[in-house]
């Protein structure tokens, strides 16, 4: 109150020309300060704009990661449970039989067996098929493609060089098989 008062007292002694400077004083501070509020406003309103947007974007990208998990969970939960139903599945014998029920000849170029992570490992064969027609060799990519317990993991076609009309086939075709640990391992 004693403010109030005091300010009142003052502005009555002021005569009406540094009433008026006063005033537009005053006023001019109150515009500057209004302004320099809104301005900030803005400023800040355009940072939280951007981070939200920033925000969402990583938030897609987390959704995106975590549907993949997802899918790559399912997948590795069907592969052991196909695995898991087929455990003495031997790739050496269903590449004989596919031969036998297609009536081709190959040879068998090399056999590997590698580690593919902790839980799997990776078997296998590079086989050298010759003087197939291009009948043949889709019967025997239908043939492989219809087993989920293989894959084809390399394939090289040539024009054949000793018969004409035909190719050589260079083919690797992989299976995985669950790697066992020993005690030693830590398994």
């Amino acid at each position: 109150m004693v403010l109030l008062k005091r300010i009142r007292e003052r502005l009555e002694k002021l005569d009406e020309k540094e009433f008026f400077k006063y005033g537009a004083i005053f006023l001019g501070i109150i515009c500057l300060l209004s302004s320099a509020i809104i301005v900030r406003y803005y400023f800040k309103k355009s940072s939280l704009t951007k981070q939200m947007k920033s925000v969402n974007s990583l938030r897609e990208e987390v959704k995106t990661i975590l549907d993949r998990y997802e899918r790559v969970k399912k997948q590795r939960d069907e592969v052991n449970a196909l695995l898991d139903k087929n455990e003495d599945f031997i790739l050496e014998e269903y590449v004989e039989q596919l031969r036998k029920q297609l009536g081709l000849t190959y040879v068998i170029e090399s056999r590997t067996t590698a580690p593919r992570d902790e839980v799997y490992k990776e078997i296998a064969i590079n086989a050298k098929f010759t003087n197939m027609n291009m009948r043949e060799l889709t019967e025997l990519l239908q043939e492989l493609e219809k087993n989920k317990l293989v894959y084809t993991k390399d394939l090289d076609i040539v024009k054949s060089k000793s018969r004409s009309g035909t190719l050589d086939v260079s083919i690797t075709i992989a299976t995985l098989k669950k790697a066992i640990k020993t005690e030693a391992e830590g398994g």
